[in-house]
């Protein structure tokens, strides 16, 4: 007697957004909306632009932390970048 293995489904690479993910962007979302609504200069260009701004730094050395976590390497310059850039 011979025994067939079936062929185990594995989950895509690429997967959709689900469970906490999907609460987080919700919760963005929701936020983003009452903001505009309550101010009036939440979603101007100026406000905007001085978010990307102050968030550009760190979201830099997010990324590029990212890739160094990803390729299973060690990197401590970050810390270095990161206490010269808002160094006072």
């Amino acid at each position: 007697m011979t025994t067939v293995d079936t062929p185990v489904r594995r989950r895509p690479i690429v997967r959709a957004i689900e469970g906490q993910e999907l609460a987080l962007v919700v919760v963005i979302i929701v936020l983003c909306v009452v903001l505009s609504l309550m101010t009036r200069t939440f979603l101007t260009a100026s406000n905007l632009n001085n978010i990307l701004f102050s968030v550009a730094p760190i979201a830099i050395m997010g990324i590029g932390m990212t890739a160094v976590i990803v390729t299973a390497g060690i990197d401590v310059s970050c810390r270095w970048a990161a206490r010269r850039r808002w160094s006072w």
